[in-house]
């Protein structure tokens, strides 16, 4: 499987980010394994329909300043309860939480040790690579 590839000012591959002007990334749709492994150009991004092109090139730029993963965390505007025995013990302060989405940014050498992220699971693969390399979230508009 060919894998997208966008460079400044060329158009975006019809699976990538659209109006993607950022720097050269080999871009990968989230959840999409075989394109993962088919990788051979890094950094990766991995993108979904609600990335922001500003935000996947802050993130690519990222990766090629040394980080070996850059993803986007948004600010949480729910309010999120902490419930023990079916019964609500504490209020998370939102002010100390965000929400991990793609875009993400991953350097090849961390894309060769680690399996795709996947939707519902981020959390915790950005745990897992926090464990491997350089991880740093940037924040991103809700």
């Amino acid at each position: 499987m060919t894998q997208p590839h966008v460079a400044p000012g060329q158009p975006p591959g019809a699976s990538s980010l659209g109006g993607y002007d950022g720097p050269d990334a080999t871009i990968v749709t989230l959840g999409d394994v075989d394109a993962w492994r088919a990788v051979d150009a890094g950094p990766v991004l991995v993108v979904d329909d609600h990335c922001s092109p500003i935000d996947a090139a802050r993130a690519v730029r990222g990766v090629l300043d040394g980080r070996d993963l850059v993803v986007a965390g948004a600010p949480v505007a729910d309010t999120v309860k902490a419930v023990e025995g079916g019964l609500v013990v504490a209020t998370a302060d939102r002010e100390t939480l965000m929400a991990l989405r793609p875009p993400i940014a991953v350097s090849l050498r961390l894309a060769a040790l680690v399996d795709p992220p996947v939707a519902g699971a981020l959390v915790a693969w950005v745990e897992r690579c926090r464990s491997l390399g350089d991880v740093d979230v940037i924040a991103v508009d809700g």
